[in-house]
């Protein structure tokens, strides 16, 4: 059975070969130029009308050498490929979203132009190996596609670190599970994607001849883009059959149903097509990803396994939208803008636009003449606000990526205070506000980690009053960075809000007796006092209630 299954990967395979790989455009990494068979008006007829297309590489923690493809500038959009693919076979894709966006192909190991090697061959691994290279690349906030078990990669990710750096996501044609479990109920199985039972009736199943299964679709070169981008492939990034079945028996066996259900927490786009047998799985799956959007593409819009690459003009087209919408373009946030492009009204601190650790963001010093007046014994945490003009706000969810640390000369007892002022009247006379301690995510002092996050009110109960008079009841631990991005969620429900903190699926921090009361007002970055603070890709979306 092993030697079948090796024997139709390989009918699959459509690129792999290792190397240690210099920085360097592409056609210098490749060895030459290519001409591309059809000519199609607004893609590259030769691979050197590309020439910002780069070849680069890093090396993982466990030493191996990873390719990677990328072009144009812009915010990071990364691409995870499928079983056996890789960044040639983007080449359209990569070319048409170059002006927009600086957009990455990560070859994993053991396909494309990676490294190849018998170890690590499990799909914990490749998105390990993902996050790493996220890091290697420095991308704080990304956009993430996966295609086919790119998908199940990304899915591996999300379930490993979290949503954190992920801004949006987008998931191709890949069902959660591809093989059935015993204990499946026949919805289950269709909700699943459930393509067989075994890896012989998986083989079976993928390979019949019906006019529509996986291989009929890989093979019909019906679309002129489409027939370019895998002849490139073919004929420059040679494939390893031995190395690409490596990682097959893992990805066969895994069932991301839990992590689809439960950890997506970011605007996530679907895409699949009527010639797809997993149209099922995805709607499924965008009934339990909250906000999704799903796109279905038809027979003659080339909706197949690989619809991607055969009509490339609309799916960039679609990804575009998406990207540059909210979210969901079926949501209706209240505001869709970063901090960054609101009407800023500072109180008691300074502000400027600034570009940090790779975002357009809002930078925030409390003033030092009030720093040097401060007294903790006075129970107040100084420092102050930039109001958004505009804004209203009730109940709903506020998303923001936030980054603190104590200024030059700052207090003794200042840890890097930032955070989200809410419902905040005209005046500022009296309202609520969360706020993380930096310094205190990683301190050596068990107490000072137990008073990471904070909820406060101001004037009447800040934060020295809540923790004499209930301690423990209005703060919580939850690890932090000084100076690095971290992505708050504030979910507000009348007297009740909670706080989840880089991706978390439960609220590291949960109140139930907002101390104002149920109100209304502005939302406004807050620092406390001798801080230094970085506010960005602000989301805000309302509830009516």
């Amino acid at each position: 059975m092993r030697k079948l299954i090796s024997t139709f990967i390989a009918a699959l395979i459509l690129t792999c070969a290792a190397g240690r790989l210099p920085a360097a455009p592409a056609i210098s990494v490749l060895g030459r130029d290519f001409t591309f068979p059809n000519k199609i008006d607004g893609l590259p007829a030769k691979l050197s009308d590309f020439p910002d297309l780069q070849i680069n590489s890093f090396t993982t923690s466990d030493g191996v050498k990873l390719a990677y493809w990328e072009a144009g500038t812009g915010k990071p959009l990364i691409f995870v490929p499928g079983w056996s693919a890789n960044g040639a076979e983007y080449i359209n894709v990569m070319y048409l979203l170059r002006k927009q966006f600086h957009v990455y192909v990560l070859d994993p190991r053991n396909q494309g132009l990676s490294q190849k090697v018998d170890f690590g061959n499990r799909i914990s691994r490749y998105s390990t190996d993902l996050h790493e290279f996220s890091e290697h690349i420095g991308a704080t906030s990304a956009y993430y596609c996966g295609w086919s078990m790119g998908a199940s990669i990304l899915w591996g990710y999300i379930d490993l670190f979290g949503t954190r750096g992920i801004e949006k996501a987008i998931f191709i044609d890949e069902p959660p599970s591809i093989l059935g479990r015993p204990d499946m109920s026949p919805q289950q199985r269709l909700d699943a994607g459930a393509i067989a039972d075994t890896p012989q009736g998986l083989a079976d199943a993928m390979s019949a001849k019906t006019g529509d299964s996986l291989m009929d679709r890989l093979n019909a070169m019906d679309a002129l883009a489409y027939a370019n981008s895998e002849q490139f492939a073919r004929t420059l990034v040679p494939t390893d059959p031995v190395a690409i079945n490596r990682i097959m028996w893992d990805h066969m066996y895994q069932d991301w149903r839990d992590v689809i259900a439960t950890k997506i927490n970011v605007p996530s786009a679907i895409f699949t097509g009527e010639f797809s047998h997993n149209v099922a799985s995805q709607k499924w799956m965008h009934s339990v990803i909250p906000g999704s959007a799903l796109y279905v593409y038809t027979k003659a819009e080339q909706g197949d396994h690989f619809l991607a690459f055969k009509n490339p003009s609309k799916f960039v087209s679609d990804l575009q939208t998406f990207l540059e919408s909210g979210g969901n373009p079926n949501s209706k946030p209240s505001t869709d803008s970063g901090i960054e492009t609101q009407k800023l009204e500072p109180r008691n601190v300074t502000v400027d636009h600034v570009t940090y650790h790779g975002q357009a963001a809002i930078h925030v010093r409390s003033l030092s003449s009030d720093d040097a007046k401060f007294d903790i014994k006075t129970s107040g945490t100084g420092g102050g606000m930039v109001l958004l003009e505009g804004t209203a706000f009730h109940n709903g969810t506020i998303e923001v990526d936030v980054a603190g640390t104590p200024q030059a000369n700052a207090p003794a007892a200042t840890r890097g205070f930032v955070g989200i002022a809410f419902r905040v009247p005209p005046a500022a006379a009296k309202y609520d506000y969360v706020y993380i301690r930096p310094t205190n995510g990683r301190a050596d002092d068990q107490k000072r980690r137990n008073h990471s996050t904070q909820y406060a009110s101001f004037p009447d109960n800040e934060w020295l009053k809540l923790r004499n008079e209930s301690p423990g009841k209005y703060e919580s631990y939850t690890d932090l960075i000084p100076s690095e991005w971290t992505h708050l969620k504030i979910e507000v429900d009348g007297l009740k809000i909670r706080l989840y903190v880089n991706g978390a699926t439960q609220p590291t921090l949960l109140v139930n007796d907002l101390k104002p009361g149920d109100t209304t007002g502005a939302l406004a970055p807050w620092i406390g006092v001798g801080t230094e603070a970085y506010f960005a890709n602000l989301r805000v979306e309302t509830d009516s209630r």
